[in-house]
């Protein structure tokens, strides 16, 4: 794939012309995602910008193209290329409606970003002449933030150059299929529901998780083998860069040689025993969950809001395995009451898929501007919900001694981990000081703590933006 930076806003991306029949055939494309390496953002001014990708319907020259011209002597229909108000070459250079669209997060570089191109690259795989690329577009482009930099095709470390990666199928991608496990939760037998040897894949491993020779067959669809990385005991086997080695959540494991290759997380909870076992080596009695159960949502003050704050917990079933829903907590006052002022308390309990909690508002009207991981085991969720348990005992909302952030503050404080001091209250009236109370606990008082304490457990999975960490809060 080529990129070629045209304006500090846009960039246009080309994959290599062999995508098609010659490689592809008549395959389905099931997933196809576009992966270019974000290094750097240059600029005086960071903010968040939202990176679109738009099919270009004309093509263009990666060496040729400029701000005015795709290639030599041949303009774009407006300057930089005109998205939208058309569906061919002869009205628009691109596409008005976006294939996917990317978050670039500031301060945040030397990752990853990732577009979902399934569609257009199936237009692509089904008729490769109209393969001209796609054209990436900041949504908020005239303001005057940082440019973004990525690696290209030209870049002396192959590792980081753009890339396309499909996932298709040429025979399954109509047929359900069946991925069949015994009582451990490993995978033993991949079956498609159709007439004929419907069994297409199977696993027999050693009590290790080794693969027996002559007992394993490997499934022959490449989409089939991607969605079939669970193995040994459920957990995924991670072979990229040949490393083979099955992933616990917590910690690799060798299936090869029946060890860990990495000390557990914990290990110093529990000093008696080597930082290599599993289970206290009571596999039969005792489980090991992945240890990332808790999550601080913070929603900082914002104009007259004065924020919110919530707890979640990952939910687990009667034998204590994850669900994958987590059960958020938050409290908020039956009725409005200001900086200062009581109510009654509305404790609430939602129970949400985990990978919807990033989206989860709150009551707010938008997603949470902080999310805090904090890592544990099922004793310690017991542990923040009797703590939330028992402050709801309290039936007065009080916005200086019983909020929605000394609420999560009691859950968070649970785990040994400091919630902080409290911060100050203002409302002012043209700018005349009216109110102030001080020592109050606030959404951004909590997270700033927590984010800052230096305990190995805490991973700041969103940070709040730098413009709202002040945990006071101020009203005008």
């Amino acid at each position: 794939m080529d990129s070629r930076n045209t304006k500090p806003r846009r960039d246009f991306v080309k994959v290599n012309p062999k995508i098609g029949r010659q490689e592809f055939g008549s395959a389905t494309v099931l997933n196809a995602q576009m992966k270019l390496y974000y290094y750097s953002g240059v600029g005086s001014t960071w903010g968040d910008r939202w990176v679109q990708a738009h099919q270009l319907y004309v093509s263009w020259s990666e060496t040729q193209a400029n701000r005015d011209n795709r290639r030599t002597g041949v303009p774009w229909k407006v300057q930089y290329g005109k998205i939208g108000g058309g569906s061919d070459s002869t009205t628009t250079d691109a596409n008005g409606t976006r294939e996917s669209t990317m978050l670039f997060q500031t301060g945040q570089t030397n990752t990853w970003k990732t577009w979902d191109l399934s569609r257009l690259t199936q237009q692509w795989v089904t008729t490769p002449s109209n393969n001209f690329g796609v054209m990436l577009w900041a949504t908020n482009e005239d303001t005057d933030y940082n440019t973004l930099w990525f690696r290209s095709s030209e870049y002396s470390n192959s590792t980081y150059w753009p890339k396309l990666e499909v996932t298709y199928s040429t025979d399954a991608a109509t047929k359900t299929v069946y991925f069949l496990k015994d009582h451990l939760g490993s995978i033993r037998a991949t079956v498609l529901d159709s007439i004929g040897a419907p069994v297409i894949g199977y696993d027999d491993y050693d009590p290790w998780g080794y693969p027996l020779a002559t007992r394993t067959k490997a499934i022959p669809n490449a989409y089939l083998q991607g969605a079939s990385k669970i193995k040994f005991t459920g957990k995924e086997r991670d072979d990229e860069y040949a490393l083979n080695l099955d992933y616990f959540g917590a910690r690799y494991y060798d299936f090869l040689t029946g060890r860990w290759i990495s000390v557990d997380p914990f290990a110093g909870k529990y000093l008696e025993w080597s930082p290599y076992t599993f289970t206290m080596d009571n596999p039969i009695r005792l489980i090991d969950l992945d240890g990332k159960d808790v999550f601080l949502l913070t929603w900082a003050p914002a104009g007259e809001n004065i924020g919110h704050s919530a707890i979640a917990i990952q939910q687990r079933d009667k034998d204590g395995n994850l669900t994958g829903k987590v059960i958020v907590r938050h409290l908020w006052p039956e009725a409005p009451v200001g900086i200062s002022g009581q109510e009654d308390a509305d404790y609430r309990t939602e129970t949400i898929k985990e990978p919807e909690l990033a989206k989860f508002e709150g009551g707010e009207g938008k997603g949470a501007d902080g999310i805090i991981r904090i890592s544990g085991d099922q004793a310690q969720d017991n542990k923040v919900s009797t703590s939330l348990d028992k402050t709801e005992t309290n039936k007065t909302y009080d916005a200086v001694k019983n909020n929605c952030s000394c609420y999560t503050k009691t859950g968070v404080e649970s785990t040994g981990i400091s919630g902080g001091k409290g911060a100050t209250a203002t409302v002012k009236v043209l700018g005349v000081t009216v109110k102030e109370v001080k020592n109050v606990t606030t959404p951004v008082s909590v997270h700033n703590a927590v984010a800052n304490s230096g305990d190995k457990r805490v991973t700041v999975v969103k940070p709040l933006p730098e413009k709202k960490r002040d945990p006071n809060i101020k009203i005008e």
